[in-house]
Parts: structure tokens; sequence; C-alpha cells
């Protein structure tokens, strides 16, 4: 347990410096809120999808094929427990604010900080399953997160369904999936390219979540009792629940192992970025983002050293 928990808590400690310099960078104005969200579309639509792209370039195995489609079941299984728990934000409740606690605590930030520690602590094949989990983030993502924040779109069907998928993190799933089965390769400058621009996801994603955290009331944001009655659902319920179920399946140690890193993780920036839209949410989630970010450096080391002993 000790170890498990200082290799991933030196990892967090790293990630936080990246945030503290996205902070600084705000707080000197060099970046403004306009600019954040135009790197943050940069991070979902371009570095992201391509780090989704760069950990399919390993040899096939049908086994691991086989758990990466698993592993789309465990994530919605995660995320369910999620949304379980959310029903608790309820209790003595700003109605104006409750969407926002809501999604932050069935979303958690796996695509910014959960996969790249997935790849950290098992290399590429962390990312293979972090993946997986981010096909399901992102289906219940478009549908229940944005429903419940009000903002659903109004298609319905098929075309619905083609939406859905229409982004580039699908895109370069089914390229790289496709890519694994058949062992096809991109030629080395090409790959070189993916690689090096999906690299960046860790520290370009937390120095946009440290942009954000910005945009806080730092003070107001840890003297609010209510952060942090909804960050314990995020940081200890679900993860705590989650790896009750997972020991249940008995599932690979590796598998399991990612799930947990995916549960554990704090809040999703995209909890901020899908409550711009109301001035008192938006400011709510602000603070649960910075709150959870910061908590999750214990609660995360704690909790997968645990759960790499339990699994």
């Amino acid at each position: 347990m000790l170890d498990s928990a200082l290799v991933l808590g030196q990892q967090l400690v790293i990630m936080a410096i990246y945030m503290a310099v996205g902070f600084i960078i705000f707080k000197l104005k060099i970046v403004n809120e306009e600019s954040t969200r135009h790197l943050t579309t940069i991070c979902l639509y371009v570095i992201t999808p391509l780090l989704t792209l760069s950990c399919f370039n390993f040899e096939y195995d049908p086994v691991t094929l086989g758990r990466f489609f698993l592993a789309i079941g465990i994530g919605i299984v995660v995320l369910a427990v999620g949304i379980a728990f959310s029903y608790f934000a309820f209790i003595r409740c700003n109605k104006k604010m409750v969407a926002s606690e809501r999604f932050g605590i069935v979303f958690s930030n796996s695509g910014f900080l959960g996969v790249p520690l997935m790849i950290h602590l098992f290399g590429p094949i962390g990312g293979f399953y972090g993946s997986a989990f981010a096909i399901s983030f992102n289906i219940l993502n478009w549908t229940f997160g944005v429903s419940i924040l009000g903002r659903a779109k109004k298609e319905k069907g098929i075309l619905g369904i083609l939406k859905l998928f229409n982004n580039p993190f699908f895109y370069c799933l089914g390229i790289g999936l496709v890519m694994y089965i058949t062992q096809l390769h991109f030629p080395y400058v090409v790959q070189s390219v993916v690689d090096n621009i999906g690299a960046m996801t860790s520290p370009m994603a937390m120095m946009v979540s440290g942009m954000y955290l910005a945009q806080a009331n730092v003070f107001k944001a840890f003297t609010d009792p209510r952060i942090y009655y909804i960050c314990f659902f995020r940081l200890i319920a679900v993860p705590v629940a989650v790896l009750g179920i997972l020991k249940l399946l008995g599932l690979d140690h590796t598998l399991a192992l990612c799930m947990m890193v995916a549960a554990a993780a704090p809040m999703a920036a995209t909890t901020v970025f899908f409550s711009n839209d109301m001035p008192e949410r938006l400011k709510r989630s602000r603070g649960l983002f910075l709150v959870s970010s910061i908590l999750s450096i214990i609660t995360m080391s704690v909790i997968i050293g645990i759960s790499s002993i339990v699994l």
C-alpha cells in the first residue's frame, strides 16, 4: 500500500504543480476566461483524442481486447454509483446550484487527470483501459450530464445517437481499435506526432485546470461546509462503494485499479465548463472543482493505495 500510495502521491503533486503554473498564468493576466475556454477546446478536441489514439499502439491480445469491452460496462457501473449518490445532493440544497453539485458527484476528472495517471502507473495498457472508461463517460456526459444541467439537445433517435458520437474522441478511438486489431501502424513520423501531442495531455490539461481554479473565490470555497459535503461523495463515498463492487466482481488487477483511478478522481473540469450559463452555478462549480482537486491529492493516494491491496 505504501509504495502505491507514494508513487501516485508523487504524480499527483507533479500535476498539482502544473495546476499551480496555470493558476499563476491566469493571475498574471497572461490568459483570460476566453483564452481559457479556447485552450479547453484544444485539450478536448485535439490533445486528449490523440492521447487516446496513441494508447492503442501495442501488441494485440484477444484477452486484453475482451477486457477493454468489459471496462466499458464497468465504467457504466462506476458512473451509475455516482448517479445513485448524487441524489443526496438534494438534501438542504439551493435549487439553482444542485444540478452542478449532482454533475460533480457523478463525473470525475477521468480524462484530464485519470487517464494520464493510468498511463503513468501501468503504461499503454492503462491508457487502453482508460479509453474504455472514457466511452462510458462521454455517453453519459452528453446524455444524463447535460440533461440534469438543463442543456440537453432536442435531437432524438438516430440523429441524436449520431451527434453523440460525432466528436474527435470517438474518431480516434475507432481508428485506434482498428489499428490495434489489425496491427497496422502509422509511419514513424506520424506516430511520433500522435505520441508527442498526446503526451501534452497531462501538463496542458492540468494548467488549464489551474486557470479555472484561479477564477474561484478560494477563501469562500474552503470555508463553505456544503462544498465539503458534496466533495465527500465524489472523493470518498463513490470510490469506496466502487471498490466494494470491484472486489465482488474479481476483475483483473490492472483493469480494476484503472477503474478505481477513474472513480477516485476529483470532479471533472466539465463541471465548470457546462455551468457557465448561470453566474451562481458557475461560482459554485468553480469552488467544487477547486476544493475537490486539492483534497484529491490526499484522498486518491490513500484510496488507490488501499485498492492495490484489496483488489
